[in-house]
């Protein structure tokens, strides 16, 4: 009988000083933290193998996160102590929220650009870096953009065209809650709804002056059940 890898995922932390890491240096810090820890991790067939290690959708630099998911397979069970483990082996920053072991089948569970669906994010003014508007001009914003049935995005290919794409249906939801800009936008893979980046969203409703910090606070699947 085949041995099956044992599969788990994770959800953990990237806060503070963090935000200034590309999504590959967040990859490198991971899986330099998962060798520390002596964890056997399954590899990769061909020619160049590389651990079966998975990660939810990139953050844009400046962003935080409370929920970052990370799957990975081993050959054998991770230690009973793995949070303490994990803890000591990685920064502060990087707290381990929860632990999950799926289910180790011959197919691979769904990958975690097309789980993740959605996700949530909270958005405070940067008080240091804006001209600071009134809460009535942000409520306005917010409407306006809500209320339109477009909402366009400048982007610049691989070969350096500009091109706009509508995003408007890759808004879910966008409201003020006592001085906190909280909005739903479309993240992963979707053939028929772009992902759409926080940042970007944030300077087409509010404009490049309102400076704003942000955080990824939950990630949805297709059908709105928060992961």
């Amino acid at each position: 009988m085949q041995e099956l890898n044992q599969r788990y995922r994770i959800k953990v932390t990237k806060l503070n000083e963090l935000k200034y890491i590309s999504h590959l240096d967040w990859q490198s810090l991971i899986m330099k933290t998962f060798r520390r820890m002596g964890l056997a991790l399954v590899m990769s067939q061909g020619f160049n193998p590389s651990p079966r290690i998975a990660f939810s959708p990139a953050l844009p630099i400046f962003i935080e996160s409370e929920c970052e998911f990370i799957y990975f397979e081993t050959v054998e069970k991770i230690p009973e102590n793995f949070a303490e483990l994990f803890k000591e082996n990685i920064s502060d920053n990087v707290q381990l929220l929860d632990l999950v072991q799926l289910k180790s089948e011959i197919k691979r569970p769904e990958p975690l650009d097309t789980l993740l669906s959605w996700a949530k994010y909270e958005a405070t003014i940067n008080k240091e870096q804006s001209n600071i508007p009134k809460i009535e001009d942000l409520r306005y914003n917010i409407e306006k953009c809500l209320s339109q049935d477009d909402l366009f995005i400048t982007k610049i290919n691989k070969k350096g065209i500009k091109k706009q794409e509508n995003y408007r249906k890759s808004l879910y939801s966008m409201e003020l809650k006592n001085e906190t800009i909280e909005f739903i936008s479309k993240t992963g893979q979707d053939k028929e709804i772009p992902a759409l980046r926080a940042d970007d969203l944030l300077k087409a409703v509010f404009g490049e002056e309102v400076v704003f910090n942000v955080k990824r606070v939950k990630f949805f699947d297709k059908n709105f059940s928060e992961m």
